[in-house]
């Protein structure tokens, strides 16, 4: 059966899902960058809520009803792509 995705605008309950996806992408993708930060998880959801959500328009795609990626725009410059 094929996938089908839907993007749309972030919303308030997305946040524990998209945080997620955000740190086991960057631990999947750069394991050794991500060991030298440092930072436990609440640091990274702490960073996600007060520059992330502030300083950008956020989109989720979302399949099935769950969110399964998410990029971070300010004004046309993409500062985050996760999935």
């Amino acid at each position: 059966m094929p996938e089908h995705f839907f993007i749309r605008d972030y919303r308030p309950e997305d946040f524990d899902a998209v945080t997620i996806l955000w740190r086991i992408s960057r631990e999947k993708s750069l394991p050794e960058f991500q060991n030298a930060k440092g930072h436990f998880f609440f640091e990274d959801q702490d960073y996600f809520r007060n520059h992330i959500l502030k300083e950008n328009r956020v989109f989720v795609v979302e399949s099935d009803q769950h969110p399964v990626a998410f990029m971070a725009m300010k004004d046309e410059f993409v500062d985050q792509l996760f999935a």
